[in-house]
């Protein structure tokens, strides 16, 4: 029979490993594909040590050009060089088509930037936000592939975020979102607070790196960035930076091992399991205390 001793050194020993789960998982679990079109589920202070999978199901010879998940049902999309739309398992690498882009709007020699509007994905409208190194600016339409033709941007944005994204309540639709933009051109954090197809764009501040190009952007639940960048300083392999949204300064996270092409963050898992985690703590607890009485 196991001691009551030892049932509360277990007990305690499963808490305090739950405690460290539930905020990795919450506060820097990210997803990155790669130059190789592997993807990876990783935490961010170990980007060196992410482990990628093989993305299957795409066509033959197709590049992701980054991904982001979607609020409204959590899913990986990624997008294509050849402007076709896919979700993305995670944790399978499997890829499963949607559409095509009705304007074949992804060109070779530019860096892009999306990602998912909460408050338009959530009420249904097109919601992905696509911005181009050169300028070019667009919402899609994710589930049709409709494109629609903003207003073109100075040249420079090649990562955008926006905020409030939550994919654990995809029901409830945020009472606000803002843009921001990676400007790699002259290595600053920017935002737009509305008229995200007529954007007025105003700096926060310096990143404080030399950025050649943001290869994936994210802002967690926490509001804090995560960058995938290619740094000019000469080598191959993508850094992962952390970013101040209320300033702009970044700061280096890890060296991913190899060229990143999409960044986004993990689903974050509803209140609701971590209370039946720590039921089941508790329910282990008192069956200790009860062995021991």
């Amino acid at each position: 029979m196991i001691s009551s001793k030892l049932m509360n050194k277990v007990s305690a020993s499963a808490a305090a490993l739950m405690t460290m789960f539930v905020t990795n998982t919450y506060a820097a679990d990210l997803i990155a594909i790669n130059s190789a079109n592997q993807i990876s589920i990783f935490n961010a202070n170990s980007a060196d040590d992410a482990v990628f999978t093989t993305i299957t199901g795409a066509a033959s010879g197709e590049s992701f050009i980054g991904i982001d998940l979607r609020p409204s049902n959590s899913l990986v999309y990624g997008i294509t060089q050849s402007n076709k739309i896919y979700t993305i398992d995670a944790y399978s690498g499997n890829s499963t088509f949607v559409a095509n882009l009705a304007n074949p709007v992804i060109a070779a020699g530019k860096s892009y930037g999306f990602d998912f509007n909460p408050v338009a994905d959530i009420g249904g409208a097109s919601s992905l936000r696509l911005v181009s190194s050169t300028g070019d600016n667009y919402a899609i339409n994710v589930n049709t592939g409709a494109v629609t033709l903003a207003t073109s941007l100075i040249p420079g944005f090649t990562g955008v975020s926006y905020t409030n994204s939550n994919a654990s309540n995809p029901t409830t639709v945020p009472s606000s979102t803002a843009l921001y933009y990676i400007n790699s051109a002259n290595d600053t954090l920017n935002v737009a607070t509305t008229a995200f197809n007529n954007p007025s764009i105003s700096i926060i501040g310096s990143l404080g790196l030399d950025v050649l190009s943001a290869n994936g952007f994210e802002i967690d639940a926490n509001g804090i960035g995560y960058a995938a960048v290619n740094m000019d300083n000469g080598f191959l392999k993508s850094e992962l930076i952390r970013i101040n949204t209320m300033t702009g300064q970044a700061e280096w996270v890890s060296t991913f091992n190899g060229t990143i092409n999409g960044l986004t963050v993990a689903a974050v898992p509803e209140p609701e399991t971590y209370a039946m985690l720590i039921a089941g703590l508790g329910i282990l607890g008192f069956s200790a205390r009860r062995q021991k009485k």
